[in-house]
């Protein structure tokens, strides 16, 4: 998983549009009888698929053209309809210029991915992309037309929201979606933190205690790189750079505005009352006093001022790191490093998070109005959200990719024979699991409705069993539990569900001087929050962070957090009447 940011120049979507307005066999007969009836036949069934072209979003496809792998077959059985992905992209800038490429070039395909908003509606404007009111029956669409709750919920929230009613797109990646593990957690490398001890961990300042006892444990790694006890990416910029300092109050249920303007509580889904910069026991300072902390110690990875993601990356799968934020990134460091990461428990009495919700966000996908079929696209869509058809894309066929087992779907033990012999392109083409990535109804990581497991068998309690590390054995017996997933869903910890990405795509766009303050105050912290993170002592930490508090004053920081507090309370009226 990484950072996804939608902020796509308005510019852009204005040079589109000035160049859209711009722009402005007969068959030999067969003799004999059997002869006509086969020629038939055959032009009956020919009638019957329907090819449509589709460019998507995050698709592991290795052949562009027309797909002859199982899922794509069995779509062609269910539907009559044949996919032809003609681009697939997974950065979001591109796919805007190609989507304005096809456009300006008046060969829109059949479906394709809208990676904003703005590029949705110079679309309508341009009469690129067709309105479904009329097409959206219950013929097909009876997924999204009441059989699916979670599906309906999505396309009525975006229509009546965003186009007061009309039909222009299909949401699509949905679903509260939840894990065995934290998205975001406190996690060590078990076999190290065995190593020094089990210290006990009860608050943030036990946490640089024990990072610390496990740095003198292991000061190298097997092949002699100096190991850290955590490391940072902060020359990634304002807003994804300055993240691992913010990676604590993600964990325990908050998430301050990348500018430093409000935080959001995930247990009452509300801003706190202050302003994060100037809230001084606030969750953001404390995740910064954490890190002082560390560096206190001669933790911090000296590199993590100039570095980015991708060398952060680099270290942590070769386990150079003792304490890393991402749980998404766990499993390739287990992989790459041979060290299994396990997030600690949460504080006694404490919260995290495990679900993060994508009720009425995800993403959108059109139909072009030069589309011949647009009723089988969007019984295509339809399709895709219902359980079986979003298993399908997630987890392939059934009886050749997984199987039912004690009433829920597993991969086949053929499946994981392949998946460790087979190369990935090989293996893609034999079963197209997750092949189709987010061109799917149901988000990876949700439990299916059909069955009770996830959609993404790799997320499930047998699948995870099966490839459990000794390291990761003795942490559940540590903890005394039977899976990774009873360290966190337990009675003594409150499972937040993260909800901050419905509530902020509701927000408005703030006025100019808003929106001026509030970039300049990001900028303004970002220069100069590291001052406090490498602060020599106590006296210069306090310091460092009084000229921050009394330098937001310059950006009308009150002023900025009272217009987002009351923008934020109509958004969150609009959107608690969609979700669960």
């Amino acid at each position: 998983m990484k950072k996804i940011k939608r902020l796509l120049a308005m510019g852009l979507v204005c040079i589109i549009m000035s160049g859209l307005m711009a722009c402005g066999g007969a068959k030999n007969a067969s003799s004999g009888q059997e002869a006509e009836q086969n020629g038939a036949a055959v032009q009956t069934d020919q009638e019957e698929l329907v090819e449509l072209t589709v460019f998507g979003h995050m698709l592991s496809v290795d052949k562009i053209g027309v797909q002859t792998d199982p899922v794509a077959k069995k779509i062609e059985e269910d539907l009559g309809i044949r996919l032809n992905i003609i681009d697939s992209n997974t950065n979001e800038a591109d796919e805007t210029n190609k989507i304005a490429a096809y456009m300006a070039s008046n060969d829109m395909p059949d479906i394709f991915f809208v990676p904003d908003i703005n590029v949705l509606k110079t679309a309508i404007e341009a009469n690129q992309v067709i309105k479904l009111n009329d097409i959206w029956t219950k013929e097909n669409c009876p997924n999204m037309l009441g059989d699916n709750p979670d599906a309906q919920n999505r396309q009525d929230f975006f229509a009546n929201q965003y186009f007061e009613g009309d039909r222009y797109g299909v949401q699509m990646w949905g679903g509260t979606g939840g894990a065995s593990f934290p998205t975001v957690g406190m996690y060590v490398p078990w076999e190290i933190y065995k190593q020094a001890g089990y210290p006990e961990v009860n608050n943030l300042d036990d946490l640089v205690d024990a990072v610390e006892k496990m740095a003198a444990e292991y000061s190298e790694t097997e092949d002699g790189q100096k190991t850290y006890g955590v490391g940072g990416w902060f020359a990634e910029g304002l807003g994804w750079g300055d993240w691992m300092v913010s990676l604590l109050q993600n964990a325990f249920g908050y998430q301050t505005d990348d500018c430093f303007v409000f935080t959001f509580d995930m247990e009452t889904n509300d801003l706190l009352e202050k302003p994060a910069i100037l809230d001084a026991e606030g969750p953001w300072w404390e995740s910064v006093k954490f890190m002082y902390e560390m560096n206190q110690r001669g933790l911090i990875d000296p590199d993590s001022v100039t570095q980015k993601y991708d060398q952060w990356q680099e270290k942590a799968y070769s386990g150079r790191y003792l304490l890393v934020g991402p749980g998404w990134e766990a499993a390739p460091i287990k992989e790459k490093s041979g060290l299994s990461y396990v997030a600690l428990k949460p504080f006694e009495n404490s919260n995290i998070v495990m679900d993060w919700s994508g009720e009425l966000t995800g993403y959108t996908y059109g139909i072009s109005s030069t589309c011949k079929h647009p009723e089988k696209a969007l019984q295509l869509l339809d399709y895709l959200w219902s359980p079986e058809g979003s298993r399908l894309t997630h987890s392939g066929i059934e009886g050749e990719a997984w199987e039912m087992v004690d009433g829920k779907a597993e991969f086949t033990q053929k499946y994981l024979e392949d998946k460790a012999a087979l190369q990935a392109a090989e293996l893609n083409e034999k079963y197209a699991v997750y092949k189709y990535g987010m061109f799917t109804g149901y988000a990876l990581n949700v439990i299916s409705p059909a069955d009770n497991n996830y959609f993404d068998l790799t997320m499930s309690a047998r699948y995870e069993e099966k490839n459990l590390s000794e390291a990761e054995k003795d942490a559940l017996a540590y903890y005394g539990v039977d899976s990774i997933g009873e360290i966190y869903r337990n009675p003594d910890v409150n499972n937040y569900v993260f909800r901050w990405p419905e509530y902020s795509t509701m927000l408005p766009t703030p006025p100019e001087d808003i929106k001026k303050n509030r970039t300049d105050l990001g900028n303004f912290v970002y220069r100069e929050y590291l001052n406090c993170v490498y602060a020599k002592n106590d006296a210069e930490f306090e310091a460092a962070k009084q000229k921050i508090m009394d330098g937001a004053a310059e950006y009308n920081v009150e002023e900025t957090f009272d217009w987002y507090k009351a923008a934020f309370a109509e958004a969150k009226t609009a959107v608690d009447n969609y979700i669960k």
